[in-house]
């Protein structure tokens, strides 16, 4: 395919790495990381890496996570420099204690089931 018809990297030769592929690789942390921090699976944001399509739903959480605009975050504005994540233990806390809320949640409702039959 000639560079000029090649989507990914714009007739330029150079493909370009998707805004939160390059503030991921910034901030040095894995998928799983940010995708706890989103609230999603680790499997569902490298959906969003590789796709490049991040639902709308969720395009404001994942700009607050990074610290940037959800400009930026599209690719319309340039990344500033040296930008990596802001501290988002608060985020991964938060789905932390979801994620713990849930499985309460869930072992409550078995136990009641159980006794039920």
């Amino acid at each position: 395919m000639p560079a000029e018809s090649c989507p990914r990297c714009k007739g330029t030769g150079k493909i370009e790495i998707h805004p939160i592929v390059e503030l991921r690789r910034r901030a040095k942390k894995d998928q799983s990381a940010v995708a706890l921090a989103l609230g999603v699976t680790q499997g569902a944001y490298c959906r969003m890496e590789k796709s490049g399509q991040i639902p709308r739903w969720q395009l404001e959480s994942l700009a607050s996570i990074f610290g940037v605009t959800t400009d930026q975050l599209l690719g319309r504005e340039a990344l500033p420099a040296n930008k990596g994540l802001q501290p988002f233990k608060p985020y991964i806390r938060k789905a932390v204690e979801a994620a713990k809320a849930h499985r309460a949640r869930q072992k409550k409702r078995s136990l009641s089931m159980r006794k039920g039959r």
